[in-house]
């Protein structure tokens, strides 16, 4: 697992993992909620696509701010 110093975090960001590939994370370090196309919530990963992962990040940084005070409900009650 990553390690990483949650004061230093400052909005949402792109990360990469050996096992999962390119994921997003909000602020606090949980991993992001999308909506699928089933409706139903799904976790952010996106495999080697690390532009999508880097748009999604800046996106919601562009609409939350970068210390991601507000969040999209997505269901799972993980944005605090």
């Amino acid at each position: 697992m990553d390690e990483f110093d949650a004061s230093a975090r400052t909005g949402f960001e792109a990360r990469r993992s050996t096992e999962r590939g390119w994921y997003v994370v909000d602020p606090v370090g949980s991993l992001v909620h999308v909506q699928g196309e089933d409706g139903r919530p799904r976790a952010a990963f996106f495999g080697a696509d690390e532009a999508a992962a880097r748009a999604l990040a800046g996106h919601l940084n562009d609409r939350h701010g970068a210390d991601g005070a507000e969040y999209v409900d997505d269901g799972n009650d993980t944005a605090g």
